[in-house]
């Protein structure tokens, strides 16, 4: 038996699925994928989504989800209006005291991070078909 998280085309996410059940397997084979590539998809899914909560820049473990870039273009707002810094809450619980002045430098380097995790995801998307 292997357990993992199953996010479904619809976006829905089942947690700790027996991926070799027969009734996954069956809705796989229907939808068109290679059964034989369900295993070592979800093994990359799962080594993704946990180098996307735990990525060093500068020394420090940051997430670099959806939600932190969202994050941080309201961080940017709020620089662009004047505010010197802020703290601000990463999704893997981190907080980071941002700076205006050092803000752009920190924002590439998180850009590069989330780039290159979305270029993994893509990639593992494409080994079932799901680009």
């Amino acid at each position: 038996m292997e357990l993992f998280d199953v996010k479904l085309p619809n976006g829905e996410v089942l947690e700790y699925v027996d991926t070799t059940s027969p009734e996954l397997t069956e809705y796989f084979v229907e939808m068109g994928y290679d059964i034989s590539k369900v295993g070592a998809y979800y093994t990359a899914y799962n080594d993704i989504k946990t180098r996307e909560m735990n990525q060093t820049i500068n020394g420090t473990s940051v997430s670099v989800t959806s939600v932190d870039a969202v994050g941080l273009l309201q961080v940017q707002a709020a620089f662009g209006l004047g505010v010197p810094s802020t703290d601000f809450s990463f999704e893997n619980g981190t907080v980071m005291v941002m700076q205006a002045a050092t803000f752009a430098v920190f924002a590439g380097q998180f850009a590069a991070a989330r780039s290159a995790i979305m270029a993994e995801k893509q990639a593992n998307r494409a080994s079932l078909n799901l680009v």
